[in-house]
């Protein structure tokens, strides 16, 4: 985790990437599968981003940040209504989270038309 922690904060995610998958495979826990699933997110690897961020949430329901990138996910799937879920419950663990409450009266405009 440190050194996947040390290589994420310097922005190497290629190279924090298979430290990650090695502790996923070992261990899985909140923080690997998390990040796997943000770093499959910014690849477009959609439904691998999905499968790693919703592990992540079975370890750790209370990070916010999971909840929206995983919101983030669904949209780019153009799941409007569970990416509805997951920023409704991001807000509900912070609700002052940085663009949640902008990215939730965006999906039900769209979910209304």
């Amino acid at each position: 985790d440190y050194a996947a922690s040390q290589l994420i904060n310097l922005k190497e995610y290629d190279l924090a990437y298979n430290f990650l998958l090695g502790r996923f495979r070992e261990s899985p826990d909140a923080f690997s599968s998390k990040w796997i699933g943000n770093i499959n997110l910014n690849r477009g690897n959609i439904d691998d981003a999905i499968k790693y961020l919703s592990v992540s949430i079975k370890y750790d329901n209370t990070d916010a940040q999971t909840f929206y990138n995983l919101a983030g996910a669904y949209i780019k799937k153009k799941d409007y209504k569970k990416a509805l879920t997951e920023i409704d419950n991001c807000l509900k663990i912070k609700t002052d989270f940085p663009n949640a409450q902008t990215l939730r009266a965006q999906l039900t405009d769209i979910l209304s038309q």
